[in-house]
């Protein structure tokens, strides 16, 4: 159990999602913790992981000083394009039903998901 937490550790860490949803799940399913339980421990794990990750950048920044953890390009792009759909998000909530959003979200995973497979 403690490999399969490891490892899934090591992918969402160098993915940078994090992996609180997936090591809280992994607790629940196979050593059958409670979610009150569970959540602290993902918890523990998440800052383990970040810990580790901070270092290895401070490391690779010692020994090149021209080297950035951070890509700025990508920051640029990205906080524009969340502010502006966070709320258009929050204007769609107030004025359609839920149910509608949802059908909505789902169309859109299956033609996210139809996209990727295309590639």
């Amino acid at each position: 159990m403690m490999t399969l937490i490891g490892i899934s550790s090591v992918f969402t860490s160098a993915s940078g999602i994090g992996g609180g949803a997936i090591n809280s799940v992994l607790l629940m399913y196979f050593n059958y913790f409670s979610p009150k339980k569970a959540f602290p421990i993902s918890n523990f794990i998440i800052l383990t992981s970040s810990i580790a990750v901070f270092y290895l950048g401070v490391k690779l920044k010692g020994e090149d000083p021209l080297y950035s953890f951070v890509d700025y390009d990508v920051i640029l792009v990205t906080i524009p394009l969340l502010a502006l759909g966070a709320k258009i998000g929050e204007c769609l909530q107030r004025i359609v039903p839920s149910i509608f959003l949802d059908v909505l979200l789902f169309m859109y995973i299956i033609f996210s998901l139809v996209k990727f497979y295309k590639k």
